[in-house]
């Protein structure tokens, strides 16, 4: 059992082998539990760096539509307040941000669709 499971749970958690050997089962757990939190806490790090590039990704390809990359890098916690004088946040400036692209691409694509439905009843009306 010690070869078969504790062994193997030891390596993944990265105990050290003189460390390994002066442990029991019960303690064994404990290490178990804080490597979960260690692990969740390493993913939702990488999760934020992940979304952070993309907000860089998303600024930079807006510089092909006249949008300004941003002079400075995106802060967690600013000290701006928005239009209701409530602390400007990077998510809360990326939501904004996002609501103004739907919006214009929304716009856009009813335009497409109101000539479009145009165009048809030109057609059907040719037609009769």
């Amino acid at each position: 059992m010690i070869n078969g499971e504790w062994v193997p749970l030891a390596v993944a958690l990265d105990i050290e082998r003189d460390e390994f050997y002066s442990m029991n089962p019960k303690l064994m757990m404990r290490y178990m539990e804080f490597y979960k939190t260690r692990a969740k806490r390493k993913r939702d790090e990488m999760d934020n760096a992940s979304w952070l590039t993309g907000l860089y990704m998303t600024r930079a390809l807006g510089t092909m539509f006249k949008h300004k990359y941003p002079e400075q890098p995106f802060t967690f916690e600013s000290s701006e307040l928005d239009e209701n004088g409530e602390k400007a946040t990077v998510e809360k400036k990326a939501a904004d941000g996002f609501a103004a692209f739907a919006f214009v691409f929304n716009m856009e694509r009813q335009k497409k669709l109101e000539r479009e439905k145009k165009e048809s009843e030109v057609v059907k009306d040719g037609k009769h």
